[in-house]
């Protein structure tokens, strides 16, 4: 099994999870403490971003909007909790130094990955459904709408420092997460843990020299 499909194992999900999960990301006000209203905010402001600067829905977005844009992805994901869960036992397998650094890997790869997602855009609608809290998790359910087509999208939140962050997302009942642990154990299995460091850094080598 090859990094490109890591990447792309699961099309629904790779297009549209984070393409959206991206849009669920910009800060909003304290007052606003709730998970729907924080990322329906979030959401409403990136893709005014998308819009701004991309004329008639067209085009590449210009690069300096890449730090802004992946800035608030550090500050509204999770990448930690998503990379204990994607390597799910073979997290404590690994020291304390190999888990910050697959923390890295996986957010590079993401943040590599998705942001090219962005430029993919082509007026596609958000529309928030309900949320459901219990203790310091949350769970919200949207669907994405396209020409006639209406996608289910269910952001997994838990409460952080006052914000609630993202930590997996589910596309038609697949989770995102579980996705990606799936084909990681896949590898690791065959090519053992350094094998799976070794794709990521590769593919994220590329895609940096790709720029």
């Amino acid at each position: 099994m090859n990094l490109q499909r890591i990447v792309w194992g699961n099309v629904a999900i790779a297009l549209l999870s984070f393409f959206f999960v991206f849009a669920g990301l910009q800060t909003v006000s304290a007052a606003a403490s709730d998970p729907l209203t924080q990322v329906k905010g979030s959401v409403d402001s990136i893709l005014q971003i998308v819009q701004d600067n991309k004329p008639e829905l067209q085009g590449k977005l210009a690069d300096s909007f890449r730090q802004e844009i992946i800035d608030l992805v550090y500050d509204r994901f999770d990448f930690r909790v998503m990379s204990q869960l994607a390597l799910a036992r073979n997290w404590k397998t690994i020291s304390s130094q190999e888990q910050d650094h697959f923390v890295f890997l996986f957010a590079k790869l993401l943040e590599n990955t998705y942001y090219d997602r962005l430029n993919s855009y082509a007026g596609e609608q958000v529309i928030f459904k309900t949320q459901r809290i219990q203790k310091n998790k949350a769970v919200v359910s949207s669907v994405v709408v396209r020409n006639d087509t209406e996608t289910p999208v269910v952001y997994k939140l838990r409460h952080k420092d006052n914000d609630w962050l993202v930590y997996d997302v589910i596309i038609e009942g697949v989770s995102l997460v579980r996705n990606y642990r799936t084909q990681f154990a896949s590898i690791i299995e065959k090519e053992k843990y350094p094998g799976l460091i070794k794709r990521l850094e590769d593919k994220i080598a590329k895609n940096e020299s790709d720029k």
